[in-house]
């Protein structure tokens, strides 16, 4: 994504995951996420359930690391990576961004219904 001069922002909202991965959440029109294609992408992804996860920022991973044995994740950290948007908006310099679009299982799925089960005890009981 390459800012153009008076921009102020590459124009994309993201946000974390509960389960830890960076998401677009929004893509400005006629921004620089905009021109890059980021728009089309988000898009795509959200048209078949999938969030647009950002993998990579500037060759460094964004993707969760670990987990502990008491469930919490190791992830990037969020300075950091506001840090190297803005660095690179206050140079006016590109940034580069690895995407991938990664199952949404919050939606709603669209699997239909089969009717009402009933459960019976086995036979003999």
């Amino acid at each position: 994504m390459t800012p153009e001069p008076g921009e102020t922002r590459f124009g994309m909202d993201i946000k974390r995951t509960d389960e830890g991965f960076i998401c677009v959440y929004s893509v400005t029109k006629g921004s620089a996420a905009g021109r890059a294609g980021l728009s089309d992408l988000y898009e795509e992804a959200n048209k078949i359930g999938h969030l647009l996860v950002i993998s990579r920022l500037e060759g460094k991973s964004l993707m969760p690391s670990s987990v502990c044995s008491m469930g919490l994740m190791h992830c990037c950290d969020q300075n950091e990576i506001k840090d190297s948007l803005i660095y690179a908006m206050d140079q006016m310099d590109s940034i580069q961004i690895h995407l991938m679009a990664w199952p949404n299982h919050t939606y709603a799925s669209n699997a239909k219904a089969n009717g009402v089960v009933t459960l019976q005890p086995p036979k003999g009981l």
